[in-house]
């Protein structure tokens, strides 16, 4: 990071609080490059007027490492906290509650940077001593509860995660009451992971809960958060099977993100995608296909042509599509679906290991989706090998009574006596 010279004279303190005070006001307006320009301006020449260890230069610190991480310099951000957290600690104590913030904030940054490992060992080590010093339910433990589930969430480790927001929604709902924005928030995210466990019952009901207390705190039926539980609800009603109350639902959630968030915003395309989900499931396959394929197109169009996690599930649901679909075509042009199907499959799990590495549910599922297909197709020792790498994975990481693993298991049986 380049340094910033002091253009302050010693014994003009006054130059730095009046440029402090537009550094905050660019904060404000979502200024960040120049607020950090500011701020290392700040600390330059405070550095000039006292020394490096000097209390307002700990703050000017802080400040730049708040507008790297607006402006996503996570690698920038982490070097700066790596020099100034040791400074902190030797002048106030490891456990001194600035301590624990800047850590917490150390720990987003190596999140934000794919760095899990290094994410969650800081996570667990600093909620231990926030429980300790600060108590299991003061405000700033809660926030390091909640960077931890969403952390083990996207780890897919959904019972480790679980755990983590009962916890959290329990102590809001303890100290702020039912109809609070954070209660309501904290039941969403604890909807999803209960979701992606399989639960699909208590999903509904804590989705029900959130959607009662979210239309009392706001009237606008197109809030984001309203829609954002209504879309939960829609694929959770889906999960159940429950076809008829799942489609008004999610076609309500698409109609009013296209009319207030556009049609190429990431929620748009997410709730495309849920409702292509339902018509699958309603056997409407090339219904379902044509608006995945509207979907990936758009998606990539908004990411530069390149493939993320998003699209990545998109292919995977159009390949799962024209896999139950081809059933309904003639068989002189199967094999033309089928191979489609296989391409959009195989570039799917391949572009999931590189992004969540192999030990993932996102990964076994797309191996069991494509052993499925390949048994359709006929090559069963392909997809026979497939299935028992999916097997193994899903009851270790969802568990032998998870859904989706009994399907699989299901699907491989049949696979194995029909080899």
């Amino acid at each position: 990071m380049s340094e910033i010279k002091s253009e302050v004279e010693p014994g003009k303190p006054q130059l730095i609080h009046a440029r402090s005070l537009q550094a905050w006001f660019c904060s404000w307006r979502g200024q960040h490059a120049e607020s950090e320009r500011l701020w290392r301006l700040c600390l330059a020449d405070n550095i000039r007027i006292h020394y490096e260890a000097h209390v307002d230069t700990l703050i000017y610190q802080s400040n730049i490492t708040t507008a790297l991480i607006a402006q996503a310099k996570y690698a920038d951000a982490e070097e700066l906290l790596d020099r100034t957290i040791p400074v902190r600690i030797s002048l106030r104590g490891k456990d001194h509650p600035d301590i624990i913030q800047s850590r917490q904030i150390l720990a987003v940054v190596y999140h934000k940077q794919g760095k899990y490992r290094k994410a969650e060992e800081l996570n667990r080590e600093i909620l231990k001593t926030a429980d300790r010093i600060q108590g299991s339910e003061h405000p700033d433990t809660l926030i390091i509860v909640n960077n931890l589930s969403t952390l083990l969430r996207e780890l897919g480790r959904f019972s480790e995660a679980e755990a983590m927001q009962w916890r959290l929604l329990a102590s809001r709902e303890r100290q702020h009451g039912s109809e609070h924005d954070q209660v309501v928030i904290s039941r969403i995210n604890l909807a999803t992971t209960l979701e992606k466990l399989g639960k699909y019952s208590v999903a509904e009901e804590q989705n029900r809960l959130a959607l009662s207390a979210q239309k009392k705190l706001w009237a606008d039926d197109n809030h984001p958060t309203t829609l954002n539980i209504e879309n939960s609800l829609g694929l959770v009603l889906l999960r159940q099977e429950k076809y008829d109350e799942a489609e008004p639902v999610l076609r309500k959630v698409l109609k009013s993100r296209r009319e207030v968030l556009g049609m190429e915003h990431l929620q748009t395309l997410i709730s495309q995608n849920n409702l292509a989900g339902l018509l699958m499931k309603q056997k409407k396959f090339w219904e379902s296909a044509s608006l995945l394929r509207e979907t990936i197109h758009t998606a990539r169009k908004s990411n530069n042509g390149k493939e993320n996690a998003f699209i990545l599930r998109m292919m995977n649901s159009l390949s799962e599509v024209m896999r139950q679909g081809a059933t309904e075509v003639p068989e002189t042009e199967r094999q033309i679906v089928f191979q489609e199907a296989l391409a959009l499959q195989r570039t799917a799990l391949a572009g999931r290991i590189r992004i969540f590495g192999e030990d993932n549910p996102d990964v076994f599922t797309s191996q069991y989706n494509l052993a499925h297909l390949l048994h359709d197709m006929g090559q069963c020792i392909d997809g026979r090998k497939l299935y028992e790498k999916a097997v193994e994975g899903l009851v270790r990481r969802l568990g032998k009574k998870h859904p989706v693993t009994i399907e699989c298991e299901e699907n491989f049986a049949v696979c194995e006596n029909h080899g």
